[in-house]
């Protein structure tokens, strides 16, 4: 782990852990400068026994795993119940630091199955807790509540919380074994264990939590990302359900139809902070989730890269004329932007080019009116890459296969743009269509001026360029070979303005 100041230069920097894979998973910034990290640790094991190193103290250890401090204390890996044991075993870890970077409280975390994983973690502001999420395998286990199963006990540290929501193991179908659940827990300030509870569709098939996002202000707002292999709805509401996936929507009414004949649906799910009841769940989508982020907590923003079933995208993506939109130009693998506020979804697009787009890192400001997207691409053409500023060309890599790291912001109209100044950027946003489109491209600017367009080939090409004087602009495309295109705008001296791929069909 490292640490920099606002000058870029390093004030920290430390190992963490055994002398064997630790594989971390999320960094959190709590309150009063509280630094919190966790992960899964994956361990081989001898023959019908399991040896995970691990070292009571605080300090810097001696090749093994430090636990210490109070509250919620694992200090060995819950006992596997696997006759013979497999290679390898996965449990989950968390630990925090002051802003001294002095190590306070630390812990591994898991139960009785094989796999344990811990993929995410964030600080609620509102409450002080600290908040985790994974996947188990594990039962519930015969231990009390919220307290770690012991080396001889088979079990996983479940915890209701009193009005909370709370889905036991019940009706058997539940736990399937190899077949994991969702999970997500919450500690105090006191790093005691409040509430940790599995989630997921009643009748088995798999589920897991991989991302979750607290609001930036005051508002208790837990929202979580994830995904199942369950193709259908409970008919209960906002409850551990009997059957089918958990639905609820007495925040937002958005609710997705799961996509029938493909395994894995994206999920996103919100608790309320305070109470821990379900407020909201729903599928997305073919989605795999890859990271999620609220404002205040009545705007949610979810990233992911869409799966593919008979050559379709199967996502809930929405045009708005004043948001940056992508068509489905998916080839390979792509990347996907779906953003829902209290009256349902307002905008979904996908963002990349024309190879392997990975999305993985996302964020936004406390107002919402940002957002930041960070990822790779091996796209030769076809990422919509923008200025003002200084960025590498838009031929990121020399050869297709060749992966490039990107990084994008997009404001609340969803222009793509660098502007890290105003709430709204300087250059003005533009809306292109039809798209796809066929003989003619209308392009309509906020601000009357005078404008560049050019069309990009995928050779990277200028085929078709116009200037425009006014706030609309027309380009015509009748003729051209049909495919991606990339529609650049610019200002009369230069400045960048935006940039859309445009379909063209035959």
């Amino acid at each position: 782990m490292a640490a920099f100041d606002a000058n870029g230069q390093k004030t920290w920097l430390t190992y963490f852990g055994p002398d064997g894979p630790v594989e971390p998973s999320g960094i959190a910034v709590g309150p009063q400068g509280k630094i919190a990290i966790a992960g899964t640790v994956v361990w081989s094991a001898a023959p019908w026994q399991i040896t995970y190193p691990t070292q009571l103290t605080c300090g810097p250890t001696n090749y093994a795993h430090p636990i210490c401090g109070t509250g919620f204390i694992q200090d060995q890996l819950a006992y596997k119940q696997w006759s013979p044991p497999p290679l390898e075993w996965r449990d989950g870890w968390v630990a925090e630091f002051n802003s001294g970077f002095q190590l306070q409280w630390s812990t591994l975390f898991g139960g009785s199955s094989q796999w344990d994983w811990l993929h995410d973690l964030a600080y609620d502001l509102n409450t002080q807790q600290l908040i985790i999420v994974g996947e188990t395998l594990s039962p519930l286990g015969t231990q009390p509540p919220g307290t770690a199963p012991l080396p001889t006990e088979a079990g996983f540290p479940w915890l209701e919380q009193a009005g909370g929501y709370y889905q036991p193991q019940t009706p058997p179908g539940l736990h399937h074994e190899g077949e994991p659940r969702a999970w997500i827990a919450a500690f105090n300030s006191a790093h005691d264990l409040v509430w940790c509870t599995p989630f997921g569709a009643a009748g088995g098939d798999w589920n897991g939590f991989c991302t979750v996002a607290t609001s930036k202000e005051n508002s208790g707002t837990l929202y979580v990302g994830g995904w199942t292999t369950h193709q259908t709805y409970s008919t209960q509401t906002c409850v551990p359900p009997a059957s089918g996936y958990p639905k609820c929507n007495t925040f937002n009414p958005f609710t997705f139809p799961s996509v029938v004949g493909f395994n894995d649906n994206g999920t996103i799910v919100r608790f309320n902070a305070n109470t821990k009841q379900l407020e909201w769940s729903s599928f997305v989508g073919l989605l795999t989730v890859k990271d999620i982020a609220t404002d205040d907590g009545a705007l949610v923003h979810v990233i992911g890269e869409p799966g593919l079933m008979n050559g379709q995208v199967h996502l809930p993506l929405l045009d708005h004329p004043d948001y940056y939109s992508e068509p489905d130009h998916v080839t390979i693998r792509g990347s996907a932007v779906l953003g829902f506020d209290v009256n349902g979804q307002f905008h979904g697009t996908m963002l990349g080019g024309n190879g392997l787009d990975y999305i993985t890192e996302l964020d936004v400001t406390a107002t919402g009116k940002r957002v930041y997207i960070g990822g790779a691409s091996t796209s030769t053409w076809g990422m919509p890459l923008n200025q003002p500023g200084t960025v590498q060309p838009w031929y990121v890599g020399a050869n297709l296969g060749d992966r490039d790291a990107y990084y994008a912001q997009l404001t609340l109209d969803y222009t793509v743009g660098v502007d890290e100044v105003s709430e709204r950027p300087s250059s003005t946003p533009l809306f292109v269509y039809p798209n796809p489109a066929q003989d003619w491209i209308t392009v309509s600017l906020e601000e009357a001026g005078t404008y560049q367009l050019d069309l990009f080939s995928p050779d990277g090409q200028v085929v078709l360029g116009s200037t425009v004087s006014g706030s609309v602009g027309r380009l015509s495309t009748a003729g051209m070979a049909a495919g991606p295109y990339l529609l650049r705008c610019s200002t009369e001296a230069g400045a960048m303005v935006g940039a859309n791929v445009i379909i063209l069909q035959p």
